[in-house]
C-alpha cells in the first residue's frame, strides 16, 4: 500500500507541529493537497506562507468535507472537545489521527465516536493515536520546520498495552505509515498506557525539572544579574526546555498528573540522597550512571 491513498489532507491546527508536517507533505509528497484549518490569522499567514493550498477558520464540516487524512495538531483539552465533531463530519473512508503528547486520554476519548480500526473494517472513519517525538522549545508558525520529524521516533499507538499493533496492515493506516517514512520520521507502535509512562519520565518530568530550575535561580537573581552574568553554555543548554510556554504544558501535565506526581516524589528523594552524599565518593557511581545515560541518548 501506498502513500497515494491519501491525496487530500486536512490539518486541524497550522502551529509548529501541524505547520511543520504541512512542510514536510510540501517537500516529500508534492501531489498531496493541504487543507489548513486554524485562528484565521495563523491559517492565512500558513497560506501566504504556500505551507498549504487550501484554508478555513470557522466551520469544521468544511474542512473536512473531502479529507482522505485528518491530522489534529491541537492542544489535548482542545482536541477531546472536538473529536465528536470531527466523528461526526469525517468522511467515511478517512483516518483520524492526532499528535498529542498524551495518549491515554485522547484513546479512550476516540474510542466512544469512532470504530475499531482492523484490516476487516469496510466502513466508517478510523482513529489512529499518534504522538511525533519531536519539537522544539519553541511554539507556533514561525517555527515549522520541514525537517522536524527527520530521524525523529514517532509513536503511533496500539490496542491495549502492546507493543505492536493488529492495525497496521489496515489500508489507510499502512498508507499514513508510508507517509511518516517518507517525511523521515521513525514509526514505532506502542500502547497508550506504556507510552504516557515513558513520555512521562523521559520527557514531561524534565520539562518540569528545567521549569523548576530556572525559576529557582530568576527568584535569585540581584540587581548585577548575578548568578546569570557568570553563567556559562552549559546553563544555557540545561534549561532549553525552559523556554517551552505553559499553554503547551498546561494539558499534558494534567493528563498525566497521577504518573507525573509520583515521578517528582522519586526525582525529590533522588536529590535528597545527593545532598546527603555531597562530601561522599559515592557520587561517583550517579556520574558513571548519568554518563552511560548521556552516551545512550547520544547514539539515538
Amino acid at each position: 500500500m501506498t502513500a497515494h491513498l491519501i491525496r487530500r489532507v486536512t490539518i486541524l491546527g497550522t502551529g509548529l507541529i501541524g505547520g511543520s508536517f504541512a512542510l514536510a507533505l510540501r517537500k516529500n509528497l508534492t501531489d498531496i493537497h493541504i487543507h489548513g484549518w486554524d485562528r484565521a490569522p495563523v491559517v492565512q499567514e500558513a497560506f501566504g506562507r504556500r505551507m498549504i493550498d487550501q484554508f478555513s477558520s470557522g466551520s469544521l464540516q468544511a474542512a473536512l468535507a473531502d479529507a482522505d487524512l485528518v491530522y489534529i495538531a491541537l492542544p489535548i483539552g482542545v482536541t477531546l472537545g472536538l473529536l465528536p465533531e470531527i466523528a461526526s463530519h469525517a468522511p467515511a473512508t478517512a483516518l483520524i489521527t492526532d499528535a498529542c503528547s498524551t495518549k491515554l486520554r485522547i484513546t479512550e476519548e476516540a474510542a466512544q465516536h469512532f470504530p475499531v480500526a482492523s484490516p476487516k473494517t469496510t466502513s466508517g472513519a478510523i482513529f489512529l493515536g499518534g504522538h511525533p517525538m519531536a519539537g522544539k522549545e519553541l511554539s507556533g508558525l514561525a517555527a515549522a520546520d520541514a525537517e522536524l520529524f527527520r530521524e525523529h521516533s514517532y509513536a503511533l499507538i496500539a490496542e491495549g498495552d502492546a507493543i505492536a499493533s493488529p492495525t497496521a496492515s489496515e489500508p489507510r493506516i499502512a498508507a499514513f505509515v508510508k507517509i511518516l517514512e517518507r517525511i523521515g520520521a521513525q514509526p514505532l507502535w506502542i500502547g497508550a498506557q506504556r507510552h504516557d509512562y515513558a513520555v512521562g519520565l523521559a520527557s514531561h518530568l524534565p520539562q518540569l525539572a528545567a521549569v523548576a530550575l530556572a525559576a529557582f535561580l530568576y527568584d535569585r537573581l540581584d540587581e548585577n544579574g548575578l548568578p546569570i552574568t557568570l553563567a556559562g553554555p552549559g546553563l544555557r543548554d540545561t534549561l532549553r526546555l525552559a523556554g517551552s510556554p505553559y499553554s503547551t504544558w498546561r494539558d499534558i501535565v494534567l493528563t498525566n498528573k497521577e504518573l507525573l506526581s509520583v515521578s517528582l516524589d522519586l526525582f525529590a528523594r533522588r536529590l535528597d540522597d545527593l545532598r546527603e552524599r555531597l562530601a561522599s565518593r559515592d557520587l561517583e557511581t550517579d556520574f558513571d550512571s548519568a554518563n552511560e545515560l548521556y552516551k545512550l541518548l547520544k547514539g539515538i
